[in-house]
C-alpha cells in the first residue's frame, strides 16, 4: 500500500506543474491533520466540514503564496504591519431616526471588502440582540451585497467563513433584504468607521453622539 502511494505521488509530480503539486501536498496535509485529530484528539468532523476546511485553507495558501511577475529591478523585502482600520454601523427606523450604532478599531484587514463584511456582521448582531427587526441591511460594497444572498450554499472565497456566519445571522435575526446603496447614502456609517479607527475599544450608541449630529441632520434634510 505504501508503495502504491509513493508511485502515485511520483506520477503526480511528473504530470502536475510545481504550483499544482504544491497545492496537492498542502491538501493531503489537511487530510493527514484530520486523521491525527481523530486518532489522538478524538475529534470527529463530518466529511463536508473537513473538505470545506481544506478548501478554505487552500485558498489562504494560494493568497499568501501568490508571486507577482518578475521585474528587472531588485526590490528588498520589507516587513509590513497588518492593515488597520475602523468599523462603523448605524441602525435607523423608517423615518431616519438613529436607534443605535457602533464604532471600533480593527486590525489584520485583508481588503475593504473584509472591513465591510465585518461591519455588516456587527450590525446584524447588534440589531438582533436589541430587538431591532425586521430589518433591511444596506451596504455600499456591491460585492458584499452580491455575496450575502447566496448564503444557501457554502461560500468558498477567502472571506467565506465570515459570509457564511452573516448568512446565518440574516435568517435568525429577521433581516428581510440586503440592499446596495452608494457611498453618499452610507455617509454616517463611514464617519463612524473613521472615528472607530481612532478608538482603543468598542463604542456603542443608543442616541446620536455629538460628532454625528451635523451629518445626520444634513441627511435628514434630504429625505
Amino acid at each position: 500500500m505504501t508503495g502504491d502511494v509513493i508511485s502515485w505521488l511520483s506520477q503526480c509530480a511528473k504530470d502536475l506543474s510545481l504550483p499544482q503539486f504544491g497545492e496537492l501536498l498542502f491538501s493531503l496535509w489537511g487530510v493527514w491533520k484530520e486523521r491525527n485529530d481523530r486518532v489522538w484528539n478524538l475529534k470527529r468532523l463530518k466529511a463536508w466540514d473537513v473538505s470545506l476546511g481544506i478548501v478554505s485553507r487552500l485558498k489562504e495558501f494560494r493568497f499568501h503564496n501568490h508571486k507577482p511577475p518578475r521585474s528587472k529591478s531588485v526590490h528588498r523585502a520589507v516587513w509590513r504591519a497588518p492593515q488597520k482600520g475602523g468599523l462603523g454601523f448605524e441602525i435607523r427606523n423608517e423615518t431616519g431616526v438613529m436607534l443605535g450604532g457602533g464604532a471600533w478599531p480593527v486590525s489584520g484587514l485583508l481588503s475593504p471588502e473584509h472591513a465591510e463584511i465585518l461591519a455588516c456582521k456587527a450590525a446584524v448582531e447588534f440589531a438582533g440582540e436589541h430587538g431591532f427587526g425586521p430589518a433591511i441591511l444596506e451596504t455600499d460594497a456591491l460585492e458584499v451585497q452580491h455575496q450575502l444572498p447566496r448564503c444557501a450554499l457554502a461560500n468558498l472565497s477567502l472571506l467565506g467563513r465570515i459570509y457564511d456566519d452573516v448568512g446565518i445571522l440574516l435568517k435568525s435575526h429577521n433581516v428581510v433584504q440586503v440592499l446596495h446603496v452608494d457611498r453618499q447614502g452610507n455617509g454616517v456609517a463611514h464617519v463612524l468607521a473613521t472615528y472607530g479607527h481612532s478608538l482603543r475599544q468598542n463604542a456603542f450608541y443608543f442616541s446620536v453622539p455629538d460628532f454625528l449630529q451635523a451629518v445626520i441632520a444634513t441627511e435628514l434634510c434630504t429625505l
